[in-house]
Parts: C-alpha cells; sequence; structure tokens
C-alpha cells in the first residue's frame, strides 16, 4: 500500500512522518509579514534558559534592502570563552530569491574574517521559486571545496509550455548524475492525463536501474496550469480531484474534496487494506494549519483507525506561537497522545505592533507543564521601506560567476550573475 500521506503532496507533514516533527522556532524564523511599512529590527539578542535564569548567547546586527530583504547578518557569540563572529552576505534575483550567500568567520571578534561556506542558485523561469541549479561549498585548505547539496532540476516543456520532464541530477564524484525523474503526459485537453515518478535503483552498487515509484492515472483536475514539476497535487495551481495511484502493491483510487481557495481540502486514499483520509484545515493567512490523518485498517473483518494530528501557528510576524502533535487509537483528538507541544509568546510594541520579546516553552508529558526554551529580544527598528537608496542606475555594478565567486574581469560569452544594488540576475556577458 502506498505510505500514510503518500506522495500526492497531501501535506508536506504526513510525507516527513507526521508528528515527529522537530521544533522549528529558529531566530531566523522571522520573515515579516507586513506590507508596509517594512519594519525590520537592526538588533536580536538570543537567549538561552540556564534552569533559573535567561543567559545573553548570541548577539543578530543586520541590515536590510529596501524590500526587507537581508543584506547582511553578523552573528557574534556572547561567550567570552568563544569570541566567535560570524557574517553572512546575500544577493537576491529580480523576484527577491536568494541568488548567492556568503558565510564567513572570525576568530578574534570581526577583525578579520576567513571564508566558511557560499551557496549559489538559480531559478526556473516559469516556475519562479522552483529551484533549477543548487550549489554548495565550503571553505577547505585554502580554496572551495564543492560539497553538501549540489544538484540541478532539468525541466523539458512541450510547444504548448506544458512541463513533460523533470530530472534531478545530483553532483557525485565530481559530475551531475540524475537521480530521480517526473514523466507528465498531456490528453487532447492539454491537460496531464498521466504522471509517472521514478527513481534510479541499485541492488548491488554497480548496477543501477530505473523503477516506476508511483504513477498516476484517470486524472480529473480541480485545477491544473501545466507546470507539474514536483509532486504536490493538493498545491494553488496544480490540485488533483481524483486519480488513480499505483504502487508495487496495485492500485489506489484518490479522491480530493477542496473547500475555499485558501488551500483547506479533505483527501481521501482507498487501498486494499483499509482507508486513509487526511483534513488539512488553513487556519488563518498567516501560513498556520492544522492536519488530521485517520488510517482506517480492515484487518479479519474488524476495522481499526489510529489518528495523528499537526498543528503550526504563526503570527503576522511569521513567529510559531504553536507547534502541536498527537497520536494515537481511535478518533477523539482530545484522547491522542502528546507528541511534541511547544508554544512561542510574543510581546508587541504598542504603538506599531512589531515584535519586541519572543519566548519559546517546550511540554513536558511526563507533569503536564510547560517549560522556558530559547527567548529573542528584537530592538532598533526601522521602515526600511523609507531607506534613501541611490537609483538603480547610480549603483556599482558587480559580476560573479554562477558558484558566487566575485569577477574582477568576467570574460566575453561566459554567463555570469550581474548584481547591481539589491537586483540580481543572470547574463550573458
Amino acid at each position: 500500500m502506498i505510505a500514510a500521506g503518500m506522495t500526492l503532496g497531501l501535506s508536506a507533514a504526513s510525507v516527513a512522518g507526521f508528528g515527529k516533527a522537530k521544533c522549528k522556532f529558529q531566530k531566523r524564523g522571522m520573515q515579516f509579514r507586513s506590507d508596509n511599512p517594512i519594519w525590520r529590527p537592526a538588533t536580536e539578542v538570543l537567549y538561552a534558559w540556564d534552569g533559573a535564569d535567561w543567559v545573553a548567547s548570541e548577539k543578530y546586527t543586520t541590515t536590510y534592502d529596501g524590500q526587507g530583504h537581508i543584506l547582511v547578518d553578523l552573528v557574534e557569540s556572547l561567550d567570552p570563552e568563544s569570541p566567535e563572529t560570524q557574517r553572512t552576505t546575500y544577493t537576491y534575483n529580480e523576484e527577491g530569491l536568494m541568488a548567492t550567500q556568503l558565510v564567513e568567520i572570525s576568530e578574534d571578534n570581526g577583525e578579520t574574517f576567513v571564508p566558511s561556506s557560499r551557496k549559489a542558485r538559480s531559478y526556473d523561469p516559469v516556475v519562479k521559486d522552483l529551484i533549477v541549479d543548487n550549489q554548495e561549498y565550503i571553505w577547505l585548505n585554502g580554496e572551495w571545496a564543492q560539497t553538501g547539496n549540489n544538484y540541478r532540476r532539468v525541466v523539458t516543456r512541450d510547444d504548448a509550455g506544458n512541463v513533460t520532464a523533470t530530472v534531478v541530477e545530483v553532483l557525485y564524484d565530481g559530475a551531475y548524475d540524475p537521480t530521480e525523474k517526473l514523466l507528465v503526459e498531456y490528453g487532447d485537453d492539454n491537460k496531464a492525463s498521466k504522471i509517472t515518478a521514478m527513481a534510479l535503483t541499485t541492488d548491488d552498487y554497480q548496477t543501477y536501474y530505473w523503477t516506476t515509484s508511483l504513477e498516476y492515472t484517470d486524472i480529473v483536475w480541480y485545477r491544473t496550469d501545466g507546470q507539474i514539476v514536483t509532486e504536490n497535487f493538493t498545491g494553488q495551481n496544480n490540485a488533483i480531484q481524483s486519480c488513480t495511484v499505483y504502487d508495487s502493491d496495485g492500485a489506489n483510487n484518490v479522491t480530493v474534496e477542496y473547500r475555499g481557495d485558501e488551500g483547506s481540502y479533505t483527501s481521501t486514499l482507498t487501498y486494499a487494506a483499509g482507508e486513509l483520509t487526511l483534513v488539512h484545515d488553513v487556519l488563518d493567512g498567516n501560513g498556520s494549519y492544522q492536519t488530521v490523518q485517520y488510517n482506517n485498517i480492515i484487518e479479519d473483518g474488524e476495522v481499526s483507525v489510529s489518528t495523528e494530528l499537526q498543528r503550526e501557528v504563526f503570527d503576522s510576524y511569521a513567529l510559531e506561537t504553536e507547534i502541536y502533535a498527537a497520536e494515537g487509537e481511535g478518533t477523539d483528538l482530545d484522547a491522542l497522545g502528546i507528541v511534541q507541544w511547544t508554544k512561542g509568546d510574543v510581546e508587541y510594541d504598542d504603538t506599531y505592533g512589531y515584535p519586541l520579546m519572543y519566548t519559546v516553552a517546550d511540554y513536558e508529558p511526563e507533569d503536564g507543564s510547560f517549560y522556558n526554551y530559547i527567548r529573542v529580544g528584537m530592538s532598533d527598528y526601522s521602515d526600511v521601506s523609507g531607506i534613501d537608496s541611490p537609483a538603480a542606475t547610480d549603483l556599482p555594478v558587480q559580476y560573479f560567476d554562477l558558484q558566487g565567486v566575485r569577477l574582477s574581469h568576467p570574460q566575453p560569452g561566459n554567463v555570469v550573475i550581474r548584481r547591481q544594488g539589491a537586483s540580481s540576475r543572470k547574463i550573458m556577458f
């Protein structure tokens, strides 16, 4: 049978194992969704709970561009025995997505910095946020060594602009090797009629061959734009209403009911041994959601039901105010056993409403109490949308290669990244 949540995109939580989520409360969780003005804190201090009091551990000093993107993030350790400072510099493309990231480390209180790591990304020209090239490097023995999560997505489209294939290639031993495929066939109505997910497989680590992981047929679309590049089939642009999914055990039937336009839905997967229902509710416009998964299993004529629940709640500044996960037998949500429960309390400025203090506490099921975990203090706010910036044409132009290395003298005929102010784009020099 297909695993709970399958890969139909029923929810990222269910695909990831659902209810086993690690705590996501992090200092950099603040994305600030407020439209105008764009408030950003220049200073943030991270505190850790030592069992009796809050102890300051790190200080963040951040500069932004006029769109609120981080340009430079300086992280200083407040431990006198370990005076390390980390500086991260970013560039962005025209869509505001990260193009390059350079991390440098100082062990002398910021007097001198040495390279540590860097990333460079490029994106699909149609699906603007789809990464098609991700390159990561570490500074090793005085030079850059390409290691980590290096991959490419090769997207093929037909004459109508519909995606017919997406191939993921992973860097291995100095070359990019294909490891995953998503193949799409279209019917006379110009909508996808068959989708096949394939993976490169080996039995002896010497001979490799392609196997079909899942195959989607008899597809009825709720909405589609032909840009099918991942197996998320309940999204805003590509949402399946019903289909048949084939896996190693045979055919499984899927139906999805969508509720409104905000992204809520109920999906039902029927397989030989039972039925799996997933109820996904969007709770607000901040990205908050709750997902409940019911797995009805029929064995020897008896029906048993197991339930898993996951909820994440965000405030308008993208700070997580709750992570809740529970699981157990039966359908009573209040009777499920708590797997994780983390709460974030936010203190806001009385005049402008931006967050000043963010305190996170974790639940301990043994005594039913919450215990302090981390705290972040935010200060020195400014409306970065009012930053007086010179006209774009007055800013200096810089060139970088596709790995993010700055070029003093780009060679004609090479593809490079052209940066002017906060704007970056790929060009043929």
